[in-house]
């Protein structure tokens, strides 16, 4: 098997869908462990769930003197196994009927497991701007991991320091601590939500703000938290890496810059890009009853056009480039 890898037809494939490992070590473990078995790079098919994969590792290897020849660079395929596992189970999910004469109880809706800096600093920023008490939030007390760990450790980040965030919009927010929605603690469901048990949350509140795993990392994921709104006729705005929503875009995905500035999604700089997206927050947040109600009619198409893109088949598409890669090399 080997010779022919190192010969003929025969390939590696290295599965980590689930994760998005493509730092520096991560790369340079996987170029020095098949260099030394005499592998060629172009014999290695990497398929990952970082979005952006093939931009990181093409810098990483220009970075390293890599030659662009396919024999000398793997080829990373992305792969959105989260949409794959929705896309997968939608035929046991109602679909939802989108209601455009319905003005929600809510302005927002975030879900929040996790602590993470990009979290804290957002939830303190809607809590300045008083979008908090107008939203459907969730967040802990404690890290549901880590029971010495709580919310108040997360504040002093540089984060909600460059965003100038003072000491009493912390202070009202933790007062207000554990923000608890449909009190679900499983994992499983809280990722997959097949039978559909949060759907009313998202039926009284207008846009989903989604926070994403990765924010300051340069590896761009797109997880369950990205692919549920659609799967619920939600609009969305994504707290993640710069070019979430291009990559949504680019999976077929329609997103809103129709009705806010989705510059944000260009922002490299992390306070910039996290400061652009409580300002759109802000704007929504001023809208009249009328201006929801004609926001509500005009985005439905898009709605209906996401829910339909989400039953689309990843991992055919991911098959196919893999295919095709093969073809090139093989003789």
């Amino acid at each position: 098997i080997l010779h022919h890898v190192r010969t003929s037809k025969g390939y590696f494939l290295v599965d980590l869908s689930a994760e998005a490992f493509i730092r520096d070590d991560n790369l340079e473990s996987l170029h020095r462990y098949f260099s030394s078995n005499h592998v060629p790079m172009g014999k290695v098919i990497y398929l990952t769930g970082c979005m952006n994969a093939s931009t990181v590792y093409n810098e990483w290897c220009n970075r390293k003197g890599i030659s662009e020849n396919t024999m000398e660079r793997m080829l990373l395929v992305s792969f959105p196994i989260s949409q794959h596992s929705i896309s997968t189970n939608m035929w046991q999910i109602t679909e939802p009927e989108y209601n455009t004469e319905l003005v929600p109880q809510k302005v927002f809706l975030s879900w929040n497991r996790r602590f993470r800096n990009h979290r804290t600093a957002l939830v303190l920023g809607l809590e300045k701007a008083g979008l908090v008490d107008r939203s459907y939030i969730s967040m802990g007390r404690v890290d549901p991991e880590n029971s010495s760990f709580d919310f108040s450790h997360t504040i002093n980040n540089h984060l909600v320091s460059l965003l100038c965030i003072e000491n009493e919009w912390s202070t009202s927010f933790l007062k207000k601590l554990p923000l608890v929605l449909d009190g679900e603690t499983r994992i499983e469901l809280m990722c997959q939500d097949f039978d559909s048990a949060a759907r009313d949350f998202y039926t009284n509140s207008l846009v989903s703000i989604v926070t994403e795993t990765n924010f300051e990392d340069k590896e761009l994921t797109l997880t369950e938290k990205s692919f549920k709104p659609s799967k619920e006729k939600h609009p969305f705005i994504i707290v993640g890496v710069t070019g979430a929503l291009k990559a949504m875009r680019e999976l077929g995905f329609k997103t809103f810059s129709d009705f806010w500035d989705e510059s944000y999604d260009d922002t490299q700089n992390h306070v910039e890009r996290l400061s652009k997206i409580i300002e759109v927050a802000k704007y929504i947040s001023t809208w009249d009853n009328d201006k929801i109600l004609d926001f509500k009619r005009r985005v439905k198409p898009i709605l209906d056009h996401n829910f339909q893109v989400l039953k689309s088949n990843t991992a055919r598409i991911a098959a196919t480039n893999i295919a095709e890669h093969i073809r090139k090399l093989t003789p």
